[in-house]
């Protein structure tokens, strides 16, 4: 399947073209689609045609399943068609998050079609009909079967190779249907011994197999629509491409906000304070040009000065990370500064890198039983505390006081 796959991969791709581009990606995502359209009106023909020679209802729900397949197939079609669309005035980020959306309606319309094939089983259940079902309409009902497989198989291979969720969803739709035809031919086997309430059974495990479905697929296409956690991985990768730029002592306070395979990215770069504006500057340009070079993505990068440290330093810091230790939801810190500008008094401010939303209240608290400690060092301080939202992502690095940093993540 592969091969075949890639065989018609280079055959739609013009020269110098990559399949990862959004032209290729819409063009091979209508391919799968009109591939499943015309695979799963055909069978669910032949279904609906066996249901009715037959009496099995458990085959009815499932040429209904097949013919939904179809609808759905269309749905990424469009998808494909109107994510592929440039930016404009009204969404200048582009299109492409409505191939989630794409793949949300799948979810949905597999979620509705599980909830009435599970009323409908029961129904049968309760009430059991004899299924006449011959040798050849078995083995039919098997050939159907291995044919879905097959569609699963060519279409999580194309979704996989242009990157989209959608045509895995809609592979994952062909599967659903391919355990569904394989219970309907275990009633039919059934229904030939004697046993009639086999055909109800086989329609409820039909709606559980398609529900299942459902609810993986409407899992995986919100999460792009909702905002998803930064993984491990692409923190590391998002970082050690930043710290690769000369002049560049650390990262942090990195976001990412996907739509489609266009990002765009904020981080914090910590740079020596003995720099002036020019030279900060032309490092974040690097870090930015860096980013775009590796990731495609458009990355904006902010300015954290590290320089010469305070007598107190070490002390406070200590005192701050107890502080922090007796805290639910307080990872680390950076960009701690300790000052003592003049004669005026001790300033401590730090960034709080945090696991989970903080309230207000309990982040008075925290200042509040944190600048009485910090006085007892110096009286008269005065601390500025920054809370980093959760999603604001850090790799494992040294602090700004060139210790490794706690992590409790």
């Amino acid at each position: 399947m592969k091969r075949l796959v890639r065989r018609i991969v280079n055959r739609r791709l013009a020269k110098g073209e990559t399949a990862l581009s959004e032209a290729a990606r819409a063009e091979l995502g209508a391919v799968e689609g009109w591939v499943s359209i015309a695979s799963n009106t055909l069978l669910a023909g032949a279904k609906a045609l066996l249901a009715t020679l037959s009496g099995s209802l458990s085959l009815m729900a499932d040429a209904v399943h097949t013919f939904a397949d179809s609808l759905t197939s269309l749905v990424v079609i469009v998808g494909f068609h109107m994510a592929k669309k440039p930016a404009d005035d009204e969404h200048p980020f582009g299109h492409a998050r409505i191939e989630s959306i794409a793949t949300l309606v799948i979810g949905v319309l597999l979620a509705v079609a599980a909830v009435e094939l599970g009323r409908a089983a029961v129904e049968r259940l309760l009430s059991p009909v004899p299924v006449a079902a011959p040798t050849w309409m078995i083995i039919a009902v098997f050939f159907m079967a291995v044919s879905k497989e097959l569609l699963a198989r060519f279409s999580s291979e194309l979704g996989a190779l242009i990157g989209s969720d959608a045509l895995e969803a809609d592979a994952w739709h062909h599967r659903s249907d391919v355990f569904a035809t394989l219970l309907v031919a275990v009633a039919f086997i059934a229904s030939r011994l004697g046993v009639d309430w086999l055909d109800g059974v086989a329609g409820i495990g039909v709606s559980l197999i398609v529900g299942w479905a459902a609810y993986r697929i409407v899992g995986q296409a919100a999460q792009p629509l909702i905002g998803e956690k930064l993984g491990e991985a692409e923190v590391r990768r998002i970082s050690d491409i930043a710290r690769g730029v000369q002049g560049v002592r650390g990262v942090h306070d990195i976001v990412v906000q996907r739509f489609g395979r266009f990002q765009v990215i904020s981080l914090h770069a910590v740079v020596s304070r003995t720099l002036n504006v020019v030279e900060a500057h032309d490092i974040s340009h690097a870090v930015e040009g860096a980013l775009m070079k590796a990731l495609r993505a458009h990355a904006t990068v902010h300015i954290d000065p590290k320089g010469q440290e305070h007598p107190a330093m070490q002390r406070i810091q200590v005192l701050i990370e107890q502080a922090i230790e007796s805290m639910e939801g307080l990872l680390d810190i950076h960009d701690l500064r300790v000052e003592e500008p003049g004669d005026g008094p001790l300033r401590v401010s730090f960034d709080v890198r945090t696991g989970k939303e903080v309230a207000e209240d309990d982040r008075e608290v925290f200042r509040a039983a944190l600048v009485e400690r910090i006085r007892a060092v110096s009286s008269g301080a005065t601390l500025e505390v920054q809370f980093d939202p959760p999603f604001c992502r850090a790799a494992t690095e040294p602090d700004t006081a060139g210790r490794p940093a706690a992590s409790r993540e």
